[in-house]
């Protein structure tokens, strides 16, 4: 035992070392335009650190269009030790990276009995190139957090369980007794909880559940010629979930509840089940192409404008059925098949598409959990193909399966895996047991650590590469154009907005005027290109564009301001402070809008009111120049 847990340790330290080695430059990278100001750096909230309306605020409020209360605090936390400093925030959710890959690791090894297996795949976890945008951006620890807290969830159920490969269930009867069964028990139904409570995505953990308990758990037979008692257990192993299941309806509601509070600029999205339907079988062909060909992608695919073709849709499920049916018919034999894959279907499908509610099309940070059941079947594909094919080679070198050495065939029935462990004999005649993790990971031949060591190298490098396009919003938004050839909205939107900081408002006009022409429909994209509209003085321009969103969104403090904006440079004062005063009636600490009905009173006559809301502006913004420079012309 002690071996082991030595190995385990210098495993994860190994992992932690790989981690920081790829990732480890992101302290040094700048926060993105990409719902960072949003979330985080122009988060009043956020901004004001731990304060107790401020954990308040976090636990009752969504965040910018997601309820993820327990991402929020730590936040906040970081607010408190880091400051503005944007490396802060990058080092801390690395550290939640590495405690999710070294986690992951130490799970799958308990839970399948498998070291080789497990570690090619924590190395995936750690390193494949589609993590590097989760690790790389701030925003995206709440993709981490709920994967955290559901691994502990899983372990917790395997300890509940009692079992694992190799064990009998008796050592649960003797060892645990019932109180450290309910104890796992309710500790398992907590952790979900706590993933629930950082982000929704995990509301399939249930369904992960009763698929591991048929692999590698055996709590289960699965057979047609006792169906009645196949249907009995299953039931009872349904049953046994209801406390996961209602976690996942609260988890449900907490997402519509997010979502609800999120202003309105994603409304537009909306489509029908249908479309919805067909949106999300391609969406799952795509996010397996972006595993296998990790390489040209970028930070956000616009769902406006993607509509797949009839051929897409159709191919996409015709390749989920293929790869399901293939995974039914190793059911028996190679039950891990199923078991991965299920864990990469279930976890991915609240955010396929099927209910979309988003300007998204796919979002590589979502396969942070999904993907681990991709990265599991390719870790124990490695593992078998390679001892198979050394198995191979010892055939063919005149020794036979009967050598002392030689795996024993297990069983395949659907309970118990194929792995060809090696088995010892007991001291008892007659009796035998597997063989502990020490020995059993002296069934990995060369060729597989050859390959798991090129696999290192590779996606390490490919990880490194692209953790480089995170360095600042400039060079994330112009490696988005380049792997579009110039046609992603929202890497032309970011440009427009830094060059309007850098002063260079008309090369910003042209890009949200690109922006508009790429997606015309887009209210986002039309409410910052009436902002560089106003900017430029174009006021009429102003009101057209922002009138008919104004419309849709009457309560909308940017939109409001900015109508009552233009109307205050057209010199209509009168007119623009009555929608300021509904936008400042809503968000009373809005620093544009407190600038701008102070304006409209300085040019009416009432001196000493605009004084007091030029002040009040520069109290929630003391770099606001122009309310500096208003304050000084009075």
């Amino acid at each position: 035992m002690k071996r082991i847990l030595s190995r385990d340790v210098w495993v994860m330290a190994a992992l932690t070392l790989l981690c920081v080695v790829v990732y480890g430059r992101c302290v040094t990278h700048e926060h993105v335009l990409y719902d960072d100001p949003n979330i985080i750096f122009e988060n009043e909230q956020v901004m004001a650190g731990l304060t107790w309306d401020s954990i308040t605020w976090a636990i009752t409020k969504p965040n910018f269009g997601l309820y993820m209360p327990l991402p929020t605090l730590t936040f906040l936390l970081d607010r408190e030790l880091f400051g503005n400093w944007a490396g802060g925030y990058h080092g801390m959710t690395l550290l939640w990276h590495i405690l999710c890959v070294c986690l992951f690791y130490w799970v799958m090894r308990r839970l399948t009995g498998n070291f080789p297996a497990a570690l090619a795949a924590a190395i995936l976890v750690a390193v494949h190139p589609v993590q590097a945008m989760t690790v790389n951006w701030i925003s995206a620890r709440n993709e981490i957090m709920p994967a955290v807290f559901m691994l502990l969830s899983v372990e917790m159920y395997r300890r509940y369980c009692g079992t694992r490969n190799g064990e009998e269930r008796k050592d649960r009867e003797e060892n645990c007794g019932f109180r450290k069964q309910v104890l796992f028990y309710g500790l398992s139904v907590g952790g979900m909880f706590l993933g629930i409570m950082s982000k929704q995505g995990i509301v399939m953990l249930p369904v992960v559940l009763l698929m591991l308990d048929y692999w590698p758990l055996g709590r289960i037979e699965i057979s047609f010629r006792v169906f009645g008692a196949t249907l009995r257990r299953a039931t009872v192993l349904v049953v046994e979930k209801l406390p996961w299941f209602a976690v996942s309806g609260l988890g449900a509601v907490f997402a519509v509840y997010g979502k609800r509070d999120f202003g309105a600029f994603e409304g537009e999205t909306l489509l029908s089940p249908a479309q919805n339907i067909g949106f999300a079988l391609t969406a799952f062909a795509r996010y397996l192409y972006h595993i296998v060909y990790p390489e040209r992608y970028i930070m956000a695919y616009s769902a406006s404008g993607w509509n797949p073709a009839w051929w897409m849709i159709g191919g996409s499920a015709l390749l989920l059925f293929t790869l399901t049916a293939l995974a039914l018919w190793q059911l028996w034999r190679r039950p891990w098949i199923i078991v991965f894959w299920g864990w990469f279907v279930c976890f991915l499908l609240p955010v396929s598409g099927l209910v979309r509610y988003a300007a998204e099309s796919i979002a590589l940070r979502y396969l942070y959990a999904p993907g681990m059941g991709l990265y599991l079947l390719a870790g124990f594909g490695l593992y078998e193909l390679t001892r198979r094919i050394g198995q191979h080679r010892t055939t063919l070198d005149g020794v036979g399966q009967k050598g002392r050495d030689c795996p024993q065939r297990a069983k395949r029935d659907g309970t118990v895996p194929d792995f060809g462990l090696y088995r010892i004999k007991s001291d008892k005649v007659g009796q035998s047991r597997t063989a502990p993790d020490s020995v059993r990971q002296n069934q990995a031949t060369g060729m597989f650590w050859a390959a798991t060591a090129v696999l290192v190298v590779v996606s390490s490098g490919l990880a490194f590469r692209q953790s480089r396009f995170w360095k600042d919003s400039e060079t994330l938004a112009q490696r988005a154009l380049a792997v579009t050839g110039g046609e992603n909205a929202m890497a032309h939107n970011h440009l427009g907005v830094i060059r309007n900081r850098q002063g260079l408002r008309q090369q910003g006009f042209a890009h949200l005027q690109k922006c508009m022409e790429l997606e015309p429909e887009r209210n986002m994209w039309r409410a910052n290109y009436a902002t560089a509209l106003n900017q430029l003085g174009r006021y009429n321009e102003t009101l057209t564009v922002v009138k008919p969103i104004l419309d849709q969104q009457p309560d909308s403090v940017v939109l409001l301001n900015l109508y009552g904006g233009a109307l205050t440079g057209l010199l209509r004062f009168e007119e623009a402070m009555g929608y300021l005063e509904r936008a400042l009636a809503i968000e009373p600490r809005y620093v544009p809008s407190l600038y701008n009905y102070g304006v409209c009173l300085q040019h009416t006559g009432r001196k000493d009111e605009a004084r007091d809301y030029f002040e009040r502006a520069l109290e929630v913004q003391p770099t606001h120049q122009m309310a500096k420079k208003a304050l000084e012309e009075l």
